[in-house]
Parts: C-alpha cells; structure tokens; sequence
C-alpha cells in the first residue's frame, strides 16, 4: 500500500495569513490539503519529549504517530501537490531536523509579516480570545523575555 505524504509544507508566523493561504491552496484541483489546518506532528513530538508549558492553548486534534500523520493523507486522489499547514514549525530547530528526516524532498512555503504588525495583531488576537492576561501591548511585548524563559507557548512570543 502506498503511503502518501506532503510534498510541501506551509510554515510561517502567526498572523501572517498562513490560514488564507491554506484556504485558497485546499480549493484547487491539483492540490490536496488535510482537513486538519494544524497538524502540528512535527511540534507535538518535541512537546511530548521537552517542553513543559505554563499556559496551554488547548487543541482539538492531536497527532500523536506517524501512522496518524500520514493517514491525513490517505484521500489524496490524483493531485500533483500535497500539503499541510502548521505555522509552528518555523518557531522551533528540531523541527526542522525532524522534517528533514521524516520528509526529506519536500518544500517549504514561509509565510512572514511585518514584525511589529504581527505581534500587535497576535496581541489582539490573544486579548480578545481571553488568553492574554495583560491588558496593554507594550507591558505584554515586555513580558515576552521571562514568558520564554519559562516556557510558555510561542503564542505569547
């Protein structure tokens, strides 16, 4: 049986458009897209083994094998490119290391924004959702050095 796996991979910022991008690119004919946006595997391997945070951002689907990985594949027909979407994977070197082993031939797609747009835009984002706890955007951007030194999620990066 084959196994089908991503021939590219769309990483990136958040708030950088990487869910627009996904959108347009799963609507194309020759273009196959899980129905999972944010498989995240390559992140969920690293987290399993090291990182230890002190506020999780709650996900609905967790990949958890390679097995479960490649089955987001397994409907892909006919269609010349095959993708997925984890924005995250940029934030991390192990992932990259892990890609490299797991996918050796396959591209990558970064999405990048300006940088002090995105992180207001991220900041936002978080304030609205309940997930940012300080109120104003400089005292968060402040913030940002002790939050990675005790590992909380690139969310708050």
């Amino acid at each position: 049986m084959k196994i089908n796996k991503p021939n590219f991979l769309i990483i990136g910022a958040m708030k950088a458009a990487t869910t627009s991008l996904y959108t347009y690119l799963k609507q194309h004919p020759d273009i196959f897209m899980p129905i999972v946006k944010e498989p995240m595997f390559f992140n969920n391997i690293i987290k399993k083994n090291t990182e230890k945070n002190k506020r999780r951002i709650k996900r609905r689907i967790k990949i958890k094998s390679i097995e479960e990985y490649y089955s987001l594949f397994k409907k892909v027909r006919s269609e010349k490119a095959i993708g997925e979407a984890s924005p995250a994977y940029i934030y991390h070197k192990e992932c990259a290391e892990l890609i490299n082993t797991t996918l050796n031939d396959v591209k990558i797609i970064a999405v990048l924004r300006q940088p002090v747009k995105r992180a207001y835009s991220n900041f936002l984002h978080a304030r609205s959702s309940g997930k940012e706890p300080i109120s104003d955007f400089i005292s968060a951007f402040n913030a940002e050095e002790k939050r990675i030194k005790n590992n909380w999620t690139s969310l708050y990066h």
